[in-house]
């Protein structure tokens, strides 16, 4: 059986995610105001590090990231 909204594996790379919340009040409740609207993101060993003008500003585990943000590789 499978499971719904089973997180896609991020391989170990740099991408762009933006927020899917539509506003900032709807990014802060669900704690993603530091990301919102975009920030750049580096998978590295299994965790994702958010970074805007390239300062940190969050992080979680990359499944995590996966499935509460909109991921899109970034061409190098």
């Amino acid at each position: 059986m499978s499971r719904l909204n089973e997180p896609t594996k991020l391989k170990a790379g740099v991408y762009l995610a933006r927020c899917k919340e539509a506003t900032f009040l709807k990014a802060g409740i669900n704690g993603h105001s530091s990301v919102w609207p975009e920030a750049d993101l580096t998978i590295r060993d299994g965790w994702a590090y958010f970074s805007k003008s390239g300062v940190e500003v969050w992080s979680c585990n990359s499944a995590y990231a996966s499935l509460h943000f909109i991921v899109t590789p970034v061409a190098s």
